[in-house]
């Protein structure tokens, strides 16, 4: 068996340290670590609910948006526009072309349209004319 030799300070006894300050010193080791993981929780937290935040905005839109798209659904579908009525010239020979197609009620020929209206006619360029709706 091995025999141990110590030495002993000036005094003839071992000094231990003091329990008052080494329990402080831990105390304090261990708040400086919980005050570090404070600020980390803290901001991880605040990064979160910006996050949150920004989740919560696209969430309203999408609601937003399907109520939007349903009232428009649910809306019946409106008639187009009538066409526009077509403007007639106000000249007396248009007046009076539409009067002669509206009492044969058939289609005329360009020439038959020119005898019945007292003028010359080309037989170049005399073409059948068919009876229009608006008189």
């Amino acid at each position: 068996m091995a025999t141990l030799f110590f030495s002993l300070p000036a005094g003839g006894h071992v000094s231990a340290p003091d329990p008052g300050t080494w329990l402080l010193d831990r105390i304090d080791t261990h708040e400086k670590a919980l005050s570090s993981q404070i600020e980390q929780t803290q901001a991880r937290i605040e990064e979160l609910t910006g996050r949150l935040r920004e989740l919560d905005q696209d969430l309203d839109h999408l609601r937003i948006t399907r109520k939007t798209l349903l009232a428009l659904a649910a809306e019946p579908d409106l008639a187009p526009p009538p066409p526009p009525v077509p403007t007639v010239p106000d000249h007396p020979a248009y007046r009076q072309i539409l009067a002669i197609l509206a009492a044969t009620g058939q289609p005329a020929r360009a020439r038959d349209l020119c005898a019945a209206l007292d003028l010359p006619c080309r037989a170049r360029t005399s073409r059948t004319l068919a009876p229009s709706s608006n008189t």
